[in-house]
């Protein structure tokens, strides 16, 4: 039985859905800083959804300078992200 369990969690693709909602999570934990928002953390269950309510809740208060250096920063990572990847795949 032990079997079985080891062999579903150590699928890749179940590795891979469990990559891809750390990063949903990290990311969704990002965006307060990112609008220059001061909100409560949430703890416990549904963080990520408590989150994005509560960046709704307060999006009026939202830092203008915070949000422009984050939206230049992110177009410059995925810049030389698509540029990597477009470098790579021509070789």
């Amino acid at each position: 039985m032990l079997y079985i369990i080891y062999a579903i969690l150590s699928c890749v693709s179940f590795s891979k859905l469990v990559d891809g909602c750390k990063r949903c999570h990290s990311s969704g934990a990002q965006i307060p800083f990112e609008l220059g928002l001061v909100i409560e953390r949430p703890l416990g269950y549904f963080v990520l959804p408590l989150t994005v309510v509560e960046v709704f809740q307060h999006i009026k208060e939202t830092n203008f300078c915070a949000l422009i250096i984050s939206v230049i920063s992110i177009a410059f990572l995925v810049t030389i992200k698509v540029s990597h990847i477009a470098a790579v795949s021509h070789h």
